[in-house]
């Protein structure tokens, strides 16, 4: 699956992006298409004849009814879910100019293109809606070309309304060629974006035929049969002919008056006389006849084109779509609505879902890392007989070792030589000025006491200080407590330790 897939698909369940499907509303049929599964699904509803006529809801009961069958056919009987769509009007007559402006941006681009709406509009502002699109920028001639579309607000607020009762969101409307276009340059085999092509619709209910340029669509003269049919109760096959040889003369006429890049190839969409169209072309024109095939696995019939053009459009993200729209503001602003409502609704039940996960996790996780806890202390306390009798054993080792230990400390400490000890403290009390009165070796031998008097505190404190200096002692104390004043100065006491290492 793809990587845009898969984020699509993550966005549609979060309600961050509504998923939009393509819906064809012909004079006889409902046509939709979805995309789910990494596959493009079908459905479709028959409308009876004159429930909708020329792009017109002419009997909106029947016509909401159809729409709810749709409705049905997809999402079940009992489904009230909104199904966003990008509608196309495929015998709806709209009207498009294309209109030049000079190199300008931003406001003053707008304000432009407000004007030439105006003018262009066929009717009242008041009573249509109009959109808009760039479509070049020729920038040797400093000049933007840019493609207008107008049609009756009554019609299209006839179908928005329509299909928001039947369970519809609409989010775009537009016309066939403008979905034939998009379908041809989006996946036609052999398409070619520098080249610019004739194409030819035809179906049971009209025959359109438009001019691509870059891909884009530049041109649309659509003619209903009903019109060719006239009086007549059938249509010839010498008048279908004469229709189309006609027709596709009127085309080449104005692209030969607007454009002098020559077009060589035409391709063609058609539900039934394929091969005869393609004998009239061949007789009458120079061109190259070109199929519509589909890079696509089980392409669906062309009756369905229209529609998946539609859907492609669907696609796109809101933000990024800048074609033509027939709906008007409102509706715009009410798809967003309706997205920030489901996002809302979304988290509104996934958020305590979350909360309840999260807890669960952690409870789970304190019990599976207490347990843990339990069974290693368990473990750690249940020692084996024999490895419990090994450890005894060695504490009883490690005793005796300490026992020898401490001995021949004491024997290394008895073998220092107390002369020189005593020796060296008189050195050192002499240098300080120091009276000693007795020595005395404490326990082992390790440690002593010498009891003294000294005439003043310095020579008290330089006495100590040398004693701390010299290697041969450790752990010099002088006890406050012993010191005390008499007639001959400062008697006091002082204990230590002998470094044997150094009065062997």
């Amino acid at each position: 699956m793809k990587i845009k897939e898969v984020l699509n698909n993550a966005l549609a369940i979060m309600r961050v992006r509504q998923p939009v499907g393509g819906l064809e509303i012909s004079d006889s049929a409902l046509r939709y298409v979805f995309f789910r599964g990494g596959k493009w699904q079908l459905a479709s509803v028959h409308l009876a004849p004159g429930v909708f006529v020329l792009g017109e809801v002419k009997e909106k009961e029947e016509f909401i009814s159809a729409l709810k069958n749709l409705h049905s056919a997809v999402f079940g009987a009992l489904s009230r879910k909104k199904m966003s769509v990008a509608v196309s009007l495929s015998s709806a007559n709209i009207y498009s100019q294309i209109f030049n402006l000079p190199m300008v941006e931003g406001e003053n681009l707008d304000k432009a293109v407000e004007l030439n709406l105006q003018m262009a509009s066929p009717g009242s502002l008041a009573e249509t809606y109009s959109s808009w699109q760039p479509l070049y920028e020729d920038e040797t001639n400093y000049r933007l070309e840019i493609q207008s579309a107008f049609i009756r607000r009554t019609v299209a607020d006839d179908v928005r309304s329509a299909l928001t009762e039947a369970g519809f969101s609409p989010v775009v409307l537009e016309w066939r060629a403008l979905s034939l276009a998009r379908l041809i340059r989006s996946v036609a085999a052999g398409f070619d974006k520098e080249k610019s092509y004739i194409c030819l619709n035809l179906d049971a209910d009209v025959m359109d035929i438009f001019i691509l340029r870059r891909g884009l669509l530049y041109f649309d003269y659509l003619n209903y049969w009903r019109d060719v049919q006239g009086d007549e109760r059938d249509i010839t096959l010498n008048s279908f002919k004469e229709a189309v040889t006609r027709n596709l003369h009127s085309v080449i006429n104005f692209y030969s008056s607007h454009w002098s890049d020559p077009v060589r190839e035409i391709f063609i969409v058609s539900t039934g006389l394929k091969d005869e169209i393609k004998e009239t072309i061949k007789a009458n024109f120079n061109f190259d006849v070109l199929d519509v095939a589909l890079g696509m696995e089980r392409s669906p019939s062309e009756e369905w084109f229209v529609t998946l053009g539609a859907a492609i459009r669907g696609e796109t993200p809101r933000d990024q779509d800048e074609e033509i729209s027939l709906l008007g503001i409102d509706a715009s602003e009410e798809f967003r609505r309706e997205e920030v409502m489901g996002f809302a609704k979304f988290w509104r039940v996934m958020t305590p879902v979350a909360l309840a996960v999260l807890f669960a996790v952690f409870f789970g996780s304190y019990i599976f890392l207490k347990s843990q806890k339990d069974n290693l202390e368990s473990a750690s306390l249940k020692i084996p007989p024999q490895q419990e009798n090994e450890i005894n054993s060695l504490e009883k080792q490690a005793t005796e070792f300490n026992r020898l230990v401490a001995l021949v400390t004491q024997i290394d400490l008895g073998n220092f030589s107390k002369a020189s000890v005593l020796e060296r403290v008189k050195n050192i009390a002499d240098g300080a000025g120091i009276v000693l009165n007795r020595f005395y070796f404490l326990g082992g031998g390790g440690q002593a006491l010498i009891t003294g008097t000294a005439k003043s505190q310095d020579q008290l404190l330089n006495f100590k200080k040398a004693m701390e200096v010299d290697s041969h002692f450790q752990n010099v104390k002088l006890p406050l407590e012993g010191v005390k004043s008499g007639p001959d100065g400062l008697s006091f006491s002082v204990n230590f330790s002998i470094n044997s290492a150094n009065t062997k």
